[in-house]
């Protein structure tokens, strides 16, 4: 008897169309969540990284300027000019017979008086620069400040000088008005809250001893009430901490880094 050989048949193994589309559809939300992901945690290292640099040049700025004021001789000679428009002025401090800047990289001599400005950068931001220009106070040259930036993309740099007979705080400083007794920096970066630092400023009497504190306490008068207020003390705005004083080392800005 013939037998024919019998066919049966098989399941063909594999994915249908539908099934690829539904695995490949899978896979690119995963892709894309996990790039989200990534890409999230980029950022935010990002962030902290430009965090960390500004609170690190306002330190810097701080340290540099309070070494700078708190050393000044008794032959120092300090005026402060305004330029500019009242809501971005832009001040220029020269002062003679003052000592090295930053370390020794700015060591202005006998015929050269040291020079801290404000300048405009692109973007609406200012510039903070200390150099030297040949001259004397009250008798200055013409020419270009030798010099280098401290600090740029800064949006509030407003000094301010404390004039102890009038008990008064001074946007202007002349050479005739003597030493100011503390100097105040209002300072920030970018859209920061603005920190406030006072320096305190060395007093002489004849023959170069030093004169006892003009505030027992060390502590300069309460600001105008237009100073940055203090977020932790809204009712006292911008008045400084007790070591803002002759004798401290701290302040407001200092406790909030």
């Amino acid at each position: 008897m013939n037998r024919f050989p019998h066919t049966s048949s098989r399941a063909v193994s594999g994915f249908t169309l539908l099934e690829t589309i539904l695995a490949l559809g899978v896979t690119f939300l995963i892709v894309t969540a996990a790039f989200g992901v990534v890409n999230s945690c980029l950022e935010l290292g990002e962030a902290v990284k430009t965090s960390r640099s500004t609170r690190e040049d306002s330190a810097a700025v701080e340290d540099i300027f309070r070494s700078f004021f708190s050393s000044l001789p008794q032959t120092a000679v300090l005026e402060c000019k305004l330029s500019g428009s009242q809501s971005a002025a832009l001040a220029e401090i020269r002062i003679q017979n003052a000592p090295a800047l930053a370390g020794s990289f700015l060591s202005p001599g006998p015929n050269e008086v040291l020079v801290i400005q404000t300048t405009e950068e692109p973007g609406g931001y200012l510039r903070l620069s200390v150099g030297v220009s040949e001259g004397q106070i009250g008798n200055p040259r013409p020419g270009p400040v030798s010099g280098f930036a401290i600090a740029g993309h800064i949006s509030t740099c407003r000094w301010r000088f404390f004039q102890a007979d009038r008990n008064e705080w001074q946007d202007k400083w002349a050479a005739n008005m003597g030493r100011p007794r503390f100097v105040e920096l209002t300072f920030a970066q970018t859209t920061k809250t603005p920190e406030r630092w006072v320096f305190p400023v060395p007093v002489f009497v004849a023959g170069g001893n030093p004169q006892a504190p003009q505030n027992p306490d060390g502590n300069p008068p309460d600001p105008d009430p237009n100073a940055p207020r203090d977020p932790n003390r809204p009712d006292r705005p911008g008045r400084p901490n007790p070591g803002d004083g002759p004798n401290g080392t701290g302040s407001e800005g200092s406790q909030q880094r």
